[in-house]
């Protein structure tokens, strides 16, 4: 009974000290995936925009612009909560955390001064939505932009 319980209390710890090393590299390696590409802004090739600058880009996704400069209507695509690509975009446009982000968009949407984007699940439903729907505008990463899409502003990888 006691060398049960010695046995089990060392499977314990060794057990613990595993995920505690393991942990931060687990997280290290995903912070090294989670910054290996820079983030596009994209619309379908036959919009007639080519290209934003960094204000306007924050304003579409933020709310404050619904239209390019051109005067066209764009509407806004963005991933739901639960995708990394997500937390990056709106750090690397904004630098503001995904907390920070919904609770803007609570108090607008609360007022009623502004309609957030139209949420996706994924970064393929931002293509197939694009694609079907030439004002919409929404970020991929660099490496999923295809054919069918203009690249209109680049979020650098920082």
């Amino acid at each position: 009974m006691v060398k049960t319980m010695k046995r089990s209390k060392i499977f314990r710890l060794s057990l613990v000290s595993l995920l505690m090393i393991s942990l931060p590299l687990e997280i290290l390696a995903s912070s090294e995936q989670h910054k290996s590409y820079n983030i596009s802004i994209v619309v379908h090739k036959s919009n007639t925009l080519h290209s934003l600058e960094y204000e306007q880009v924050v304003d579409l996704f933020m709310g404050k612009r619904v239209s390019s400069p051109q005067g066209d209507l764009l509407t806004p695509i963005d991933i739901e909560s639960g995708e990394a690509l997500r937390a990056q975009f709106y750090n690397e446009l904004t630098g503001l955390t995904l907390a920070r982000v919904n609770a803007y968009w609570s108090r607008l949407k609360f007022t009623g001064r502004a309609r957030p984007p139209i949420k996706v699940a994924t970064s393929d439903d931002v293509l197939n939505y694009i694609s079907v729907n030439p004002n919409a505008i929404g970020y991929l990463p660099d490496y999923s932009v295809t054919d069918d899409l203009r690249v209109v502003y680049t979020i650098d990888e920082q």
